[in-house]
């Protein structure tokens, strides 16, 4: 999304109203947890990626540590771009 944010951003503003709610999931890869909590890492799967921050507040509540290879999975809204 970053070439079409950066050619106007319809693509982004098309994303924002026709999915205001998704569900993504996918195998993690690229996976970094810097000292200041957040959690960085991306999701893909045969046919797409898409890079994900997990700030430091949701973070805390895992029960698990990421690695990459796990699947994973997640919410979050058309606005989150």
């Amino acid at each position: 999304m970053d070439g079409a944010r950066a050619g106007g951003g319809g693509a982004v503003r098309m994303w924002r109203r026709e999915y205001s709610d998704a569900w993504v999931e996918g195998e993690i890869s690229n996976f970094r947890a810097p000292d200041s909590g957040h959690l960085y890492f991306t999701l893909k799967d045969g046919n797409a990626q898409i890079r994900v921050v997990m700030f430091s507040s949701k973070a805390r509540l895992l029960r698990f540590r990421p690695a990459d290879g796990n699947a994973g999975g997640g919410a979050g809204a058309g606005d989150d771009l």
